[in-house]
């Protein structure tokens, strides 16, 4: 959604990924037209987050970004698994699957086959945490992630049911969630987003819908 409440909405029609302009009742207004690619670069997104006036698309199984600026116009991509250290048989394997965009405009992803949460500055500059186990802070199965508004960051991990908490320097703090029946519990917790009032939403299996959860 923009500043002025307007809504963008990622579809796909014939295997093309589609954006289209809605107003603030969801009625289609206009296309966005994605223009300027280079001709290696194909334009198939599953993932959307427009930031600070720039749309972030993702590719998860082709573990791509491609960065346009407001009106569609390319600006870049980036190739993540190539900037991923660990061994050639393990990038064979990898796919990413959380996304996320802060405010500063670093992008962050997940890489369940490596055990990893990778950072990509603005200037292309990468670093990376993570290694598994049953620890707190350690890792079974990587999903989503997310940045509240103070650049902590959020991970969601299916094995474990929980969203583990890090801040700016990949430094575990807390972890919430845990499997079990309550409302405060999660199953096999997935995708992550953050509002402005630093509320996480968290979707999940077994038909549990989206759990709501202060950040305090």
């Amino acid at each position: 959604v923009d500043e002025q409440g307007d809504i963008f909405l990622l579809s796909y029609k014939d295997s093309r990924s589609l954006v289209t302009r809605c107003n603030f009742r969801g009625e289609p207004v206009a296309r966005l037209n994605i223009r300027g690619l280079p001709d290696d670069v194909a334009f198939h997104a599953n993932r959307m987050i427009r930031r600070n006036g720039r749309f972030y698309f993702a590719s998860l199984p082709d573990s791509r970004v491609i960065i346009t600026g407001g009106d569609g116009a390319f600006e870049r991509h980036i190739d993540v698994l190539p900037l991923v250290e660990g061994e050639a048989k393990e990038k064979d394997q990898a796919e990413i699957i959380g996304f996320a965009v802060d405010l500063e405009g670093n992008i962050y992803v997940t890489v369940p086959a490596m055990f990893r949460v990778c950072k990509i500055s603005p200037e292309g500059t990468l670093s990376s945490f993570g290694r598994p186990g049953s620890a707190p802070g350690r890792f079974g199965i990587l999903a989503g992630v997310a940045v509240d508004s103070r650049g902590n960051l959020l991970v969601a991990d299916k094995l474990k049911c929980v969203v583990m908490v890090f801040d700016r320097t990949f430094r575990f703090m807390t972890e919430f969630g845990y499997r079990g029946a309550k409302a405060e519990n999660l199953v096999v917790p997935d995708s992550l987003a953050v509002d402005g009032k630093d509320r996480v939403y968290v979707s999940q299996g077994r038909r549990r819908g989206v759990s709501v959860y202060a950040l305090k």
